[in-house]
């Protein structure tokens, strides 16, 4: 857990042996760390509802 978003991985090594799982209080946020972890680790998993991730039952 990271209190700043905006450096999310901040003393984190991410490689490509890494897994990511991004789950935050509000879409937005989703976003900054998404585009943190978008550097080379080998799987990142996100969690959203339905209506933000455009999924219908």
């Amino acid at each position: 857990m990271t209190p700043d978003f905006d450096n999310a991985f901040k003393g984190l090594n991410v490689d490509s042996h890494s897994y990511i799982v991004i789950l935050t209080r509000g879409h937005l946020h989703d976003q900054t760390v998404l585009e943190q972890a978008l550097t080379d680790p080998a799987h990142i998993g996100m969690i959203g509802s339905r209506t933000k991730t455009g999924q219908n039952p």
